[in-house]
């Protein structure tokens, strides 16, 4: 009896961790369809088709999709984009949540990006993981013109600072 016990507490457990990583991925997949209605020439006609998720930890989520929609001369046209959400501080009142949207046509996805850079973070033993973590903020915080959208996710930011100036800013 207490084996089964042990068994089914170390399968909520794990079920639990899980269960993290899969919420933040819906509300990655949330808040891609948000962003993508505030981007698209013609949101009610737009379709959002073949998503993956190309990687995912607790608090980064990077999402592959095909879009199709009505473009600036009415016609129809289909991208292939990378939507990356990541946050800091999760679930206090400091976290941030920052995400940007990325027409890949022609351009290398923020996962080939990292891994040709050879991103490395400066302490003496950072995971891969980190990295890709810290060079995804680096991107999402920089525009450089090859991202459609960068921005705060205001439902999900807590840090009223952060808030504020993103107000301020119109972002």
């Amino acid at each position: 009896m207490k084996k089964i016990l042990l068994f089914a507490a170390v399968v909520f457990a794990l079920c639990g961790c899980t269960n993290k990583t899969d919420g933040y991925e819906k509300l990655a997949q949330e808040q891609l369809e948000k962003v993508v209605k505030k981007v698209a020439k013609n949101p009610d006609t737009y379709k959002i088709t073949d998503m993956e998720t190309a990687y995912k930890k607790d608090s980064i989520c990077i999402i592959r999709f095909n879009g199709r929609g009505e473009n600036g001369f009415g016609g129809s046209s289909v991208s292939r984009y990378e939507f990356v959400m990541l946050s800091t501080r999760q679930n206090t009142d400091e976290q941030t949540t920052l995400c940007f949207l990325k027409d890949l046509d022609g351009k290398v996805s923020v996962l080939r990006e990292y891994k040709e850079l050879n991103f490395k973070l400066p302490s003496s033993s950072p995971t891969k993981d980190d990295s890709i973590y810290y060079y995804c903020a680096y991107r999402a915080a920089s525009y450089d013109g090859s991202c459609c959208y960068n921005g705060v996710v205001k439902e999900l930011t807590k840090n009223k600072d952060i808030l504020d100036t993103a107000n301020e800013y119109g972002l």
